[in-house]
């Protein structure tokens, strides 16, 4: 196992198991390598296991020795992980191991995601698999694909095959937590073709950039209040609307909450000076408004050269193009009456481009 860093952590099986799920490429629809990985576990043991036709893997473990007369208990975790990395870090998950790092004794993905979600509940339930010093019931083990696009491998999976009338998820989040819950989501995807303009006579072009955002999880960690790059994008371009501002193009990073936005515009030559004070003025309300939450927020601006045969939107779909972004807010929407803490409806921007 390549990963040194995790020797001598606590609990030591855990750990194993943790670094070695995180050495196999696991990303969504890319499941093949993991999928091949549990079933050569299983073998290795000895153990019963079926795979579907979606790469759902079903592992029955027997019962310690002691245990046999307990209830059947079902544990699940998903297999598949979000790829993302910083921006400027060209890094291969198709094909490399996750890079860690111990930082402010947090375990850390080195410029990438970690994959904790739901690299924990997976070696937490191949630890309980692997030794017999853990005690437990029969044990039927689902390993589920394609979770985190739209739970697209549970909803594949025949459930008939199950005989336990009793689950733990192992994908709630925070340690020594049992939660007692139901939750659901629903996507969306909002598209709408423009007819781009040649861009107009007098234009200077802007390259306005957000990066350096903390980010999270859109489910887990959507009620700190953390900055949506492409919410605050938003903000930046509403505010120099009236300059005249056209929108040449806007891409963001992906799905959790979003990292980095960037956009580029054409404004008005004789505007130029007005829009970036403007753009200045609303950056610096954005870096206080999300100081305590995002406080690596960067925030650039950059006149460059229009780009050749650059074609923009003219200004009412620019406008609207902005309103889109403003309109579909990453944050909490609905709360329990008596207890705030308590989210019952969120929403977040999964990308944009």
């Amino acid at each position: 196992m390549a990963y040194d860093l995790l020797k001598g952590l606590q609990p030591e099986v855990f750990f194993k198991w943790f670094g070695a799920v995180s050495e196999v490429p696991r990303g969504s629809r890319k499941e093949g390598q993991f999928i091949a990985f549990l079933e050569e576990f299983a073998r290795a043991r000895g153990l019963a296991y079926e795979t579907d036709e979606a790469g759902n893997v079903l592992m029955r473990v027997p019962a310690s020795p002691g245990y046999e007369a307990e209830p059947l208990l079902l544990l699940q975790a998903h297999m598949d992980m979000v790829w993302a990395s910083e921006p400027g870090l060209n890094f291969d998950f198709e094909h490399s191991a996750i890079p860690m790092k111990i930082e402010d004794g947090l375990l850390r993905g080195k410029g990438t995601t970690l994959g904790a979600d739901n690299g924990v509940g997976l070696a937490a339930m191949l630890a309980v698999a692997d030794i017999s010093e853990i005690p437990h019931p029969e044990l039927e083990c689902l390993f589920t694909v394609t979770e985190e696009i739209g739970l697209h491998g549970i909803r594949q999976f025949d459930c008939s095959k199950l005989r336990a009338r009793r689950m733990i998820n192992m994908d709630c989040g925070d340690s020594h937590v049992v939660a007692v819950s139901s939750a659901g989501s629903a996507k969306m995807a909002a598209v709408k073709p423009f007819a781009g303009i040649d861009a107009p006579e007098g234009m200077t072009a802007l390259r306005i950039e957000v990066k350096g955002l903390t980010g999270g999880h859109s489910g887990l960690t959507i009620d700190r209040g953390s900055a949506c790059a492409a919410n605050a994008m938003g903000l930046l371009l509403e505010g120099i609307s009236d300059c005249g501002a056209l929108l040449l193009r806007i891409r963001s990073s992906e799905r959790p909450i979003l990292k980095s936005c960037l956009a580029e515009v054409l404004v008005p030559a004789k505007g130029l000076q007005k829009a970036l004070a403007c753009l200045e003025e609303t950056a610096g309300k954005l870096k206080k408004r999300y100081a305590a939450t995002d406080p690596g927020m960067e925030i650039e601006f950059l006149e460059t050269a229009p780009p050749a045969d650059a074609k923009a939107l003219n200004e009412a779909d620019s406008q609207a193009a902005v309103g889109a972004l403003l309109l579909m807010k990453t944050g909490p929407y609905r709360f329990k009456e008596s207890d705030r803490s308590v989210i019952i409806m969120s929403g977040s921007i999964g990308k944009v481009l």
